[in-house]
């Protein structure tokens, strides 16, 4: 699991080492090479560029508070919207995601079955959304149990 915080432009060869990119959209940006002035609205192109250069599972793209895009080797693809919740401090927020989201990937080690990519990402927005809810870093980070 890779995510390129702070972003600088990488080999194209070291994509094929990365089982799953976690980036904001300013990084997959960066990342890419492409232009974030002229920005679309749709980053399925991103999410397929990424791909294409070898990332073996899930590319993975924050939005903030409108929630998360990805895409999978498998050809799975989709959003995942955030929770509406009031803002007091961001600090944490993509460290808490990354955390959940590596959780849930850790829980399906064993293989059995297909990893459930929305239900992760549902999870790992959860968590970063009760992040933003409070002040600090790692005093912000919610429990497990606040997830349920």
């Amino acid at each position: 699991m890779f995510n390129p915080a702070p972003a600088v432009p990488l080999p194209e060869a070291s994509y094929k080492d990365i089982d799953t990119l976690i980036m904001n959209e300013s990084e997959a940006h960066i990342l890419s090479g492409s232009d974030a002035s002229t920005e679309s609205a749709d980053l399925t192109p991103l999410l397929s560029h990424f791909l294409q250069l070898g990332v073996r599972d899930a590319v993975i793209i924050t939005l903030g508070g409108a929630g998360v895009m990805y895409a999978t080797a498998s050809g799975k693809q989709g959003k995942v919207a955030a929770k509406k919740v009031q803002v007091v401090d961001t600090t944490a927020a993509g460290d808490t995601f990354l955390g959940a989201y590596a959780a849930k990937k850790a829980q399906h080690v064993d293989g059995e079955g297909e990893f459930g990519y929305e239900e992760a990402l549902e999870f790992a927005t959860l968590a970063a959304g009760k992040t933003v809810g409070k002040k600090g870093a790692m005093a912000a980070i919610p429990r497990l149990a606040e997830l349920s």
